[in-house]
């Protein structure tokens, strides 16, 4: 993936809510598949929200990805996914020239 392409969600699926503790699993298909550094911004910037949305890191596979929404977050990470997603994308890209500038 070049770093000046945006990558956005194609598809949000959320399944059937789980156990209580475990929430609902949110199954992502985004418009291109992430680099690993896009990836590590991205669960950076998941797992250090305020609020949290998902349980643990989320798992890639090529252009999509899963996790489990804790319990009544599920729509709130799909209103919140557009914003996540932008600023992944200026993180990476600014690791990107960080990196190239060492």
């Amino acid at each position: 993936m070049k770093s000046g392409n945006q990558i956005t969600a194609r598809t949000v699926s959320i399944g059937q809510m789980g156990p209580a503790e475990a929430g609902q699993e949110v199954t992502v298909h985004l418009s291109a598949a992430p680099g690993p550094r896009w990836q590590a911004c991205f669960n950076f910037l998941l797992q250090g929200r305020d609020v949290p949305l998902l349980r643990d890191h989320v798992m890639f596979d090529g252009a999509s990805f899963s996790g489990w929404a804790l319990p009544g977050r599920a729509e709130a990470f799909r209103e919140e996914l557009p914003r996540l997603l932008a600023s992944t994308g200026a993180l990476a890209h600014a690791q990107g020239l960080k990196d190239a500038a060492r």
